[in-house]
């Protein structure tokens, strides 16, 4: 009858109408309600610099570690413009595909630094779905595919979740490339003592624990700085702080195979601030044992520039 197909014709239509309007993963900028945890920051910070009438000189690139840096703190390695291009699960294949998408834009930047963190080169599989799929290649068809793959997808208990939220657990800031924890700096803020008796006291399991590096991803990072090189891109790749509690959870032999397998993939020196003291013995900088907070910025930024020093004066 008519009645049960203008059902069905409803039905159909108020998938895509509902994924528009409410733009669960950002992809559509309708803007109705704020970037949430499900938001695809890699489609979207991608096209906040590809809109920019001038394009950021320097990019902050690496996993969700790195997107909680403020490229501000980034100006006494380079007094220029910052953009922290980093992505939550990123892998080196993901960054290089971000940087060929800019190349294909005139956008390169004329450098790059790197934050390594040991997360991304373990065993687990990569992240998939619509928060994490990338920026399409420049093609109609791939741009049609894309929106397609948003416009009709299952999305109702994301859209939910977004509807519900009176605080989103994780905000952007799309003009810096940062991302931030709102509900974690409440309980911050309510009781510091609390909440790190909370995020920093469970332990990681079995202690010490031996790890299978995946040589693909190293084989990536390889590929990451021979591309690098080719463009002539100013690079300078950093070992992340490690928690003391996610030092524990390295064995030594594991510890000892990824820095071989690091050095195989990266020739040129890479600062290593993985016990960076004013960082690691400090649990007030801490969200949880794998993320540092914004505030540790800064810091960060005195250990690389101290190595960078030490190293300029030494090749004199």
């Amino acid at each position: 009858s008519y009645a049960v197909l203008a059902v069905c014709c409803l039905s159909f239509l108020s998938v895509p109408i509902a994924n528009y309007t409410i733009d669960p993963y950002g992809v559509f900028q309708t803007n109705l309600l704020p970037l949430g945890a499900a938001t695809n920051e890699r489609f979207l910070k991608l096209h906040r610099l590809l809109s920019l009438d001038e394009a950021p000189k320097s990019l902050v690139l690496g996993s969700s570690r790195m997107g909680l840096i403020d490229p501000e703190s980034l100006k006494v390695l380079a007094d220029t413009s910052w953009y922290n291009l980093s992505f939550f699960a990123a892998h080196p294949k993901h960054l290089l595909h971000a940087l060929k998408v800019l190349e294909s834009h005139s956008r390169l930047p004329e450098r790059v630094l790197i934050g390594i963190d040991l997360y991304p080169f373990e065993g687990e599989a990569e992240k998939k779905g619509l928060t994490f799929t990338p920026y399409p290649v420049d093609t109609p068809q791939a741009r049609k595919t894309f929106y397609l793959d948003y416009l009709m997808a299952s999305s109702g208990w994301t859209i939910v979740g977004k509807l519900l939220a009176t605080t989103p657990s994780v905000t952007f800031d799309l003009e810096k490339g940062t991302y931030g924890l709102p509900l974690w700096e409440a309980e911050i803020a309510k009781d510091h003592s609390a909440f790190i008796a909370k995020r920093l006291a469970p332990e990681m399991g079995e202690v010490p624990a031996d790890i299978s590096w995946v040589q693909e991803r190293f084989d990536d990072l390889s590929e990451l700085n021979e591309w690098l090189a080719s463009k002539k891109i100013e690079t300078t790749f950093f070992i992340h702080p490690l928690h003391p509690k996610l030092q524990e959870h390295y064995s030594a032999k594991s510890v000892s195979e990824f820095r071989g397998l690091l050095r195989a993939a990266l020739p040129t020196p890479v600062i290593d601030l993985s016990n960076y003291q004013p960082i690691t013995q400090n649990n007030t900088l801490w969200y949880d044992q794998m993320h540092y907070r914004p505030v540790a910025s800064g810091m960060l930024m005195e250990g690389i520039t101290s190595v960078l020093t030490v190293a300029r004066s030494t090749a004199k």
